[in-house]
């Protein structure tokens, strides 16, 4: 529940919000505020406009907040929309003021938002808790047109990701990852309205799909067995194999001008490798080369971030986590050669940190 800021010089940290009793699920940058904004459980938003100073603000709920995005056009409107438990959605056009944009069913959580002015749409996947199945919601921008859609109405299927991306020859494509059961899996959800959704399937590997990235002109999912899949269209995937073994590819991130791609994925003892943090592409998913070992990190710690720096090639920053074996060391690391070494940034963070994201 501790948010920091990378002052200067990545070396010094400031530790922020210590006495929050919550834990903070994601923190975004907010362009039309220049600043941040992060959220958590019961019901938790910070904003910063400069990193420095922290405010909590009131939401107005109590629920667990689980994603953020924000979005704005010239002339279109927007804003920044949170998604959380008990079917809520949240929405803010200005500095401080948080308004009920959905509010759902109770056993509605919602993992994942989208909003997109171009399109007049508005998406939000998650689970239909009481009967353990995805289920998306879908508007027009405004907010006031919602369909709620269980997608496949199959049981143990959760919506991971969701996204609105535009793909090669082929407008706008939506698609929504899902972690479905084995050996029901390999696949993804694909729709070009919001309204009507196709299952795809993308591979018969039977592996889950988690995370979405656009790269280049097209999407990319991540799965387990350390897979990526590419798509163009939406409906034709190809499969790429990485190193990442068994690992789950739960965060991407693509760098400067889409020139390279690298993956977090989970348990880095699945690789077989030692203490691997991921991989990285310079040739749209051929050939993977295996990124090198974050030094000092345990085996079975967990990769929670990736993040490709947004102004250097080649630059990306890499955070672990060992709380899992009784280690609650912050582990912070950049590499400015795509991930063939490492420099600790820890810097003066305080142990007992445990760190879940970090936004340029």
């Amino acid at each position: 529940p501790i948010s920091f800021l990378v002052q200067g010089d990545p070396f010094t940290w400031i530790e922020r919000a210590a006495a929050l009793p919550n834990a903070l699920n994601a923190v975004i940058a907010d362009p039309s505020r220049l600043g941040f904004i992060a959220v958590g459980d019961a019901g938790t938003i910070l904003v910063s406009h400069d990193g420095k100073t922290w405010v909590e603000q009131d939401s107005g709920t109590d629920v667990d907040l689980h994603d953020i995005f924000c979005a704005y056009v010239m002339g279109l409107g927007g804003g920044c929309y949170v998604v959380g438990d008990a079917g809520t959605i949240l929405s803010s056009v200005g500095p401080s003021n948080w308004n009920l944009f959905y509010d759902g069913p109770d056993d509605l959580s919602l993992q994942a938002v989208h909003p997109n002015p171009f399109a007049d749409l508005m998406l939000a996947g998650g689970t239909k808790v009481t009967t353990d199945t995805a289920c998306i919601l879908q508007s027009n921008f405004a907010g006031d047109q919602w369909s709620e859609i269980e997608p496949t109405g199959q049981g143990g299927q959760h919506i991971t990701d969701i996204g609105l991306v535009p793909v090669n020859n082929a407008g706008l494509q939506l698609v929504a990852t899902l972690e479905v059961p084995f050996p029901d899996q390999g696949r993804v959800l694909v729709s070009a309205d919001g309204l009507v959704w196709v299952e795809v399937f993308i591979s018969d590997d039977h592996k889950s799909t988690y995370s979405l990235q656009h790269y280049r002109n097209g999407i990319w999912a991540g799965g387990s067995s350390g897979n990526i899949y590419a798509t163009a269209d939406g409906v034709n995937w190809t499969r790429y194999e990485t190193p990442a073994g068994q690992s789950k590819l739960v965060a991407m991130s693509s760098g400067d001008s889409d020139s390279y791609m690298l993956i977090a994925h989970g348990y880095s003892e699945a690789v077989g490798l030692g203490e691997q943090v991921g991989v990285a592409t310079s040739d749209g998913g051929q050939t993977w080369q295996q990124a090198a070992a974050l030094p000092g990190v345990p085996a079975r710690s967990f990769i929670n971030k990736v993040e490709a720096d947004q102004h250097t090639a080649g630059t990306v920053f890499a955070l672990a986590d060992a709380h899992k074996l009784g280690d609650y060391t912050p582990y912070l690391f950049e590499s400015t050669d795509n991930g063939q070494s490492w420099r600790s940034i820890r810097g003066d963070l305080p142990d007992s940190t445990i760190v879940w994201a970090i936004q340029q």
